[in-house]
């Protein structure tokens, strides 16, 4: 498992600016883009990413990127989630 100092310096290894953040149980970004390229990595809880045809609930460890401009939702499963948001 990778730990939190490892998935920073991984991100920002990237070139990625990283950012750490926490949602509660159940919340729901309606759908929505981003100016800019983003990458999500969970450290602990889950989290909904559906963009397009494409679901993804990621969990601990998992990560999954967004490009710049793709509409998606997000919805935190029941136990909240933590994860680092890397933009570039």
């Amino acid at each position: 498992m990778t730990t939190r100092a490892e998935a920073i310096a991984a991100l920002e290894d990237e070139g990625l600016t990283v950012t750490e953040w926490h949602d509660e149980p159940g919340t729901h970004y309606p759908e929505h883009a981003h100016s800019r390229n983003e990458v999500l990595f969970v450290l602990d809880g889950s989290i909904t990413i559906v963009a397009g045809e494409r679901t993804r609930t990621l969990g601990p460890g998992d990560r999954t990127g967004l490009p710049a401009g793709e509409k998606h939702t997000a919805t935190v499963g029941p136990d909240g989630v933590h994860y680092l948001l890397g933009k570039l």
